[in-house]
């Protein structure tokens, strides 16, 4: 999934990033390194590297690009083949977790007009 981008090659989860990038862009006062590797359960360097690389992903952004949405829905779906007289269904051994993003139409009204 992270395949062809700065992330590439990453040591961390899929969890560790996606909680490192939301703290990145929701902590007010700014993130530091120790703040970070201690929310994500790694060292100071690996933390200061990943904020190295945020920045770049924020330097490098084109403000010229609009969402398609305001709205997105993240959802996980489970994407494999069969696997003959092994566990079916949620939590198969054959099953790789993929991360999907949605946009949104919210239409916004008021109520009683």
């Amino acid at each position: 999934m992270l395949g062809g981008t700065i992330l590439d090659n990453s040591n961390l989860t899929l969890l560790q990033i996606l909680i490192a990038l939301y703290l990145f862009f929701t902590v007010n006062r700014g993130l530091s390194a120790p703040d970070l590797a201690n929310n994500i359960d790694v060292s100071v360097k690996t933390a200061r590297r990943y904020l190295r690389k945020f920045r770049i992903l924020m330097a490098e952004s084109n403000n010229e690009k609009s969402l398609e949405s305001l709205f997105y829905e993240a959802d996980i779906i489970e994407v494999g083949g069969r696997n003959p007289g092994g566990k079916t269904g949620k939590g198969s051994e054959n099953k790789q977790q993929v991360l999907m993003f949605f946009p949104l139409t919210v239409t916004m009204s008021i109520p009683g007009t």
